[in-house]
């Protein structure tokens, strides 16, 4: 299969995501969508800048106390 079908046969859907407004919070962000889509999370629309925030900090303090 040539890279010219495979790459027109990739849909990029961003219809009901919530867009990320700090690139900073692009790499947590795209974390919490797989995870969502792997336990089947539709409503997306509680990810607000607020909590991807939150979420970042929890992160941050997980990964800490594993190298502890």
């Amino acid at each position: 299969m040539s890279a010219w079908i495979l790459a027109s046969s990739i849909k990029i859907v961003s219809e009901g995501f919530p867009q990320v407004l700090k690139i900073e919070d692009s790499g947590v962000y795209a974390l919490k969508l797989i995870e969502c889509h792997a336990m089947r999370i539709v409503d997306l629309t509680k990810l607000s800048e607020e909590k991807i925030a939150i979420i970042r900090e929890k992160l941050v303090v997980d990964i800490f106390s594993e190298l502890q």
